[in-house]
């Protein structure tokens, strides 16, 4: 997609500040073609809220009949988690739950992301009768779902956030054959008991963050299978999630007038150079990670052919007798062709890619397969994650690059997740400065790709609404715009400046508000930069 000259981006600006040209990180991204931040409105129609999962913020891990999740497991195993760290009671929003829809409409969230624990709803994890069902978790979710369509705002609901039952992982967990099987009757009797009031539903969070728990077998279920179970996990799980649709589709779409769709991690690959060969590697790696899982769902109802072809040849010098990445029957890519009403998009950091050169390692690596190496430039703004640097102009290519490869089906995106870690400080300390620059830069590049490139992109979705569980890494990375205090038994929730900030752009739609500009600019968020107009 032809993204416009920065004439058109000038003229914005300067009828709103003169000659002034602002940016976020002057120092580091400052091409104004590229760079240049951006007043203006969204669309009417366009939509902004914020997101949790169960298992991080939840607690109450064995209260009131909720099953033990591989992540319970996981966690209570010595050495997994920072600092002996779990969730057994993360906010306590089991508990707490009221005070984080209050949390929700301050900030004017129009919808919350949230996910329901399926070990909560089914302890044994299969559904076969209503003896199967743990009511009280039923309950609790009904309440939160009526709580939060009263105050106004969409619940948007993910059935499956990586806490599987405990009991299914006894059976073989997610690689198993029987796994769709699992996940149908779970997603059926959600629709059934709360698709009258939600009607947007995310079947997985990130299926590519499980495969790379196989990948490395140092996170739930801590199963190592590299190259092998990375590619089966997410196999089984896009059945399961064409399983779940087409229930949906063929007993509950009529009456509940809802949609079902699925959220990926989708980040960008920047090439090193202007170079073919460079080119070649960002597109191969952008292939793996998003074309992975549109493909077969809103491409051609396989898996990209690089992937495909790409996968073989590695078996093949391997030994292996057959690509060790799964092949789809006709009859099943029949039915994931078009089984998606919409796509997730989870966006972090970019990278920068080049071909690499793994084709002698005999050890099955998901990442050789590519034959792509990546890295994150160090003078991209870090945060606490060593894995997540800024990167805002990524998001805007990532969203471009998708509509241009996968637009068969005119197929909404939302924004399902992009957030910042910052390490811990005491809540009194509000002023989060770095994590409202990623915050406003990378929704600048958002408006720039649905106002300026025609995106067809209807929601965005910071993470996270508060701080949280953050898996392996326990409690020491706060994504939240609300700080919570972990030592208080109360686990007390305090706006950071992030959270005022996130509540004006939701109430002027963007960045239309001039009092807003100039107060981002007293605190050095956004920078005027006349100098480097070129």
């Amino acid at each position: 997609m032809k993204l416009l000259t920065s004439i058109c981006i000038l003229i914005s600006t300067v009828s709103l500040l003169g000659e002034a040209t602002l940016f976020v990180y002057p120092d580091v991204f400052n091409d104004v073609e590229r760079d240049q931040f951006v007043t203006g409105s969204f669309p009417d129609s366009f939509q902004f809220g914020t997101a949790t999962a169960a298992f991080q913020i939840e607690g109450a891990w064995n209260v009131d009949g909720k099953g033990p999740s591989i992540w319970d497991v996981w966690t209570h195993d010595p050495g997994h988690v920072y600092n002996g760290e779990n969730a057994d009671d993360a906010d306590k929003s089991y508990y707490l739950w009221e005070r984080d829809v209050e949390m929700m409409q301050e900030l004017g969230a129009k919808f919350y992301r949230y996910s329901f624990s399926w070990p909560r709803i089914i302890p044994n994890g299969i559904y076969g009768s209503d003896e199967d069902v743990n009511w009280d978790g039923v309950k609790f979710y009904n309440e939160t779902v009526n709580k939060i369509v009263a105050a106004g705002i969409e619940p948007m609901v993910t059935l499956f956030h990586w806490d599987l039952p405990q009991a299914l992982q006894d059976k073989g967990g997610q690689i198993v054959e029987e796994f769709p099987s699992w996940f149908g009757p779970y997603a059926d009797l959600c629709f059934k008991l709360f698709g009258d009031r939600v009607k947007h539903w995310i079947t997985f969070n990130e299926p590519q963050t499980v495969a790379n728990c196989f990948e490395y077998g140092n996170c739930a279920p801590g199963q190592y299978m590299p190259g092998v179970g990375s590619y089966l996990v997410i196999h089984r799980q896009l059945l399961a999630h064409q399983t779940a649709y087409h229930i949906y589709d063929n007993r509950y779409r009529a009456s509940q007038k809802g949609n079902v769709g699925i959220t990926i991690c989708a980040g960008w690959c920047e090439p090193a150079s202007t170079s073919q060969s460079d080119i070649d590697s960002s597109m191969t790696q952008m292939q793996f990670q998003i074309g992975w899982l549109m493909s077969p769902l809103i491409g051609t109802g396989n898996y990209p052919q690089v992937m495909i072809d790409s996968v073989a040849l590695r078996s093949k010098q391997q030994g292996y007798e057959e690509s060790r990445l799964p092949a789809f029957s006709d009859e099943e890519q029949q039915l994931l062709l078009g089984a998606t009403d919409f796509f997730g998009l989870n966006y972090y950091s970019a990278a920068v890619c080049t071909p690499g050169n793994f084709s002698t390692d005999p050890t099955p690596s998901m990442y050789d397969d590519q034959n792509v190496i990546s890295w994150l430039p160090t003078k991209w703004p870090g945060s606490a994650s060593n894995w997540l640097r800024s990167c805002p102009y990524g998001i805007r290519r990532m969203l471009n690059w998708v509509q241009d490869n996968y637009n068969n089906f005119e197929t909404p995106w939302y924004i399902t997740e992009n957030g910042y870690s910052a390490p811990p400080k005491l809540c009194n300390d509000t002023l989060d400065v770095n994590k409202t620059q990623y915050m406003v830069s990378h929704i600048d590049e958002v408006y720039k790709a649905v106002v300026e490139d025609g995106v067809n992109l209807q929601r965005y979705t910071f993470w996270s609404l508060m701080d949280n569980f953050e898996w392996d890494d326990g409690y020491s990375k706060k994504f939240g715009v609300y700080c919570v205090d972990f030592n208080d038994v109360n686990r007390t929730r305090s706006p950071r400046y992030s959270a005022n900030v996130y509540a004006n752009i939701i109430r002027n739609n963007g960045f239309g508000n001039q009092s807003l500009i100039e107060e981002l600019e007293s605190y050095g968020i956004i920078t005027s930069e006349g100098s480097k107009l070129r």
